[in-house]
């Protein structure tokens, strides 16, 4: 039998390790956590906040009836879905990749990396969209903090592939 290599994990390793793991936890809780908010303009109702996946939210996107001129509901959940997995995918490819279990280099994981900086930017460009269309005069719709979540831990776990790719 060889004798197995000792694995050493120096501070960028663990620096990146730790920025794609984070940046998909962050990514699958926000998921979860309130993705749209609402307020009215004169301060006086508080118009709360709903979940992506929650009742309210689609309710209130029926209630607008903005089908025309607006992006769907569904195409904003399927494009959070798949940044969640896609951060998922390049925190497992940074950590088995500092553990040196595999080895890819070339053009896969840099555009994969890409593929996953730009999922997560085409999440917070859907969700400002959706929350703009959804204001009315009375009432501003916007992203909360969900949305942060998922769009920055998605962009996070993209970058740290794109860095540690090499």
């Amino acid at each position: 039998m060889g004798k197995r290599k000792k694995v050493h994990i120096g501070l960028f390793d663990g620096l990146f390790m730790l920025l794609a793991v984070g940046g998909f936890v962050c990514a699958i809780v926000g998921l979860f956590v309130p993705w749209m908010g609402g307020s009215a303009l004169d301060g006086k109702v508080d118009g709360g906040s709903s979940a992506l996946f929650s009742d309210e939210l689609k309710t209130t996107v029926d209630a607008a009836n903005i089908f025309e001129s607006t992006i769907p509901l569904g195409l904003v959940q399927a494009f959070a879905i798949i940044a969640a997995v896609l951060a998922g995918l390049c925190a497992v490819g940074v950590v088995l990749k500092a553990f040196e279990v595999v080895r890819i280099k070339g053009l896969l994981p840099f555009l994969f990396a890409v593929a996953t900086i730009v999922i997560g930017a085409l999440v917070a460009v859907f969700s400002f969209t959706l929350g703009g269309n959804l204001s009315t005069e009375l009432t501003s719709i916007f992203p909360v903090v969900g949305m942060y979540l998922c769009a920055v831990g998605t962009i996070v776990s993209g970058a740290a592939m794109l860095l540690k790719r090499g």
